[in-house]
């Protein structure tokens, strides 16, 4: 008997029907992972990556503020400190870099050097005589506590990164004036410098009335070329060609005795008159700034001399207020003070309104613009963090002149400064 074998339809694969795969349990981990490593690369990539070149854009502009600001501050200097570093910190301390604070040392970060264009090479120098540029760094790294976090890197192991930024700024004299010192002049200011005989012609009075009864008077104009020196005071002799810049040492070290304006020597024939700062442009509208103030002075012999900022503790006014057209200011007792005049006399006309400096924080401007016959702070020349103090030249100004405060009697004053002065050249970011 044979069997027969039966074979039903629906137990055949069907033509082109695939077979069911085979599960294996956990792949999709393995995938899922790989996916989510690969996601974190690409995240790392995107936010982290992002997150330092954020950073490294704020230090760049940071660097690029401090350098610009510091080549303008390079030419001032005190007893041979360039105002540079203090630019430039000024700058560092109001800029952030990834929402924090950018470390900033002055002796590492600035460097003062030169500039050549032709060659676009920077070198570093100590000689601010030629330094004409100023390289800043600004730095976000380990090494100052102050890295950028990254988050997504964190992963791999790299939980910070590094990031530095420099710029180099060259200030340029050859298109705005050019002259002795790259444009600076040197200028020395008695003691005896009363500013309201500013312009007034030979023999005017100042003070007069005043309670001793001891006026000052006008001499002959002097103006000083700021370049070269030759100073005959009483016994003292001081013969300098300027270079460079003084230190102010030989006025400080003046006999006491050498008080009254007939003992300056050649500066005699002026009398009270201030000294006209001559070879300087004064174009209204340009900045001067007031560099190497050195030197002291004081109203009263039997005492130690001031510096620019004179004796903070005593502020005064002009006895007379507003007196030859020239207004009333209130200024610290043996300050260096200077006034903006046009080519007529002062008193052809009213005087402004009088400049207040009686307080730190009035004598602290970055940046001032005083009006044609207005007396103006000058001090030391810088804020008391150490920027340069920018003054701006009112319209109609073609001298300048720089003298001290007192309230009256000049003429028996003792010392006096050297004041360096220049107009602010023009400033080039150079790399």
């Amino acid at each position: 008997m044979r069997t027969k074998l039966v074979i039903k339809s629906d137990s055949l694969p069907r033509l082109g029907q695939a077979r069911r795969p085979v599960r294996r349990r956990g792949s999709a981990l393995v995938y899922g992972a790989v996916c989510m490593f690969a996601l974190a690369g690409f995240a790392a990539l995107a936010v982290d990556w992002g997150r330092v070149q954020l950073a490294k854009s704020e230090l760049q502009s940071a660097a690029d503020a401090a350098s610009r600001y510091a080549a303008a501050g390079l030419q001032n200097d005190i007893n041979g400190a360039s105002a540079a570093y203090g630019n430039a910190a000024a700058v560092a301390a109001q800029n952030k870099a990834d929402g924090q604070t950018i470390s900033f040392r002055q002796n590492e970060d600035v460097e003062l050097g030169v500039w050549t264009s032709a060659t676009k090479t920077f070198v570093p120098t100590g000689n601010l005589n030629i330094a004409n540029a100023v390289r800043v760094t600004m730095r976000c790294t380990s090494a100052r506590g102050n890295p950028v976090p990254m988050s997504f890197l964190s992963v791999f192991g790299k939980k910070t990164s590094d990031v530095t930024a420099s710029s180099i700024a060259m200030i340029d004299f050859s298109a705005a004036l050019g002259g002795a010192g790259m444009g600076r002049y040197e200028y020395f200011i008695p003691a005896t410098s009363n500013p309201w005989l500013s312009g007034m012609p030979s023999g005017a009075k100042a003070n007069n009335g005043n309670p001793h009864n001891n006026p000052d008077y006008a001499g002959s104009n002097y103006v000083d070329d700021g370049i070269s020196k030759l100073w005959d005071i009483g016994s003292a002799i001081l013969n300098t060609s300027f270079t460079g810049r003084g230190t102010g040492d030989d006025i400080l070290n003046l006999d006491v005795s050498q008080s009254n304006w007939s003992q300056w020597g050649n500066y005699s024939t002026k009398k009270g008159s201030p000294i006209q700062a001559g070879s300087i442009t004064v174009a209204p509208g340009s900045t001067v700034t007031f560099d190497g103030v050195n030197g002291g002075a004081n109203n009263d012999s039997s005492s130690a001399k001031y510096s620019g900022d004179g004796n903070v503790a005593d502020v005064q006014s002009n006895y007379k207020g507003d007196e030859n057209g020239i207004s009333d200011i209130k200024a610290p007792m043996n300050s260096v003070i200077g006034v903006f005049l046009g080519a007529d006399k002062p008193n052809k006309g009213g005087a402004p309104d009088e400049l207040d400096f009686s307080t730190a924080a009035k004598r602290d401007y970055t940046t001032l613009a005083p009006e044609l016959k207005q007396p103006f702070f000058i001090g030391d020349g810088r804020t008391s963090g150490g920027e340069v103090q920018r003054v701006v030249v009112p319209a109609g100004a073609t001298r300048m002149f720089i003298g001290t405060m007192d309230s009256y009697e000049w003429n028996n004053n003792v010392g006096g400064f050297f004041v360096t002065a220049h107009a602010t050249g023009r400033i080039v970011t150079v790399r």
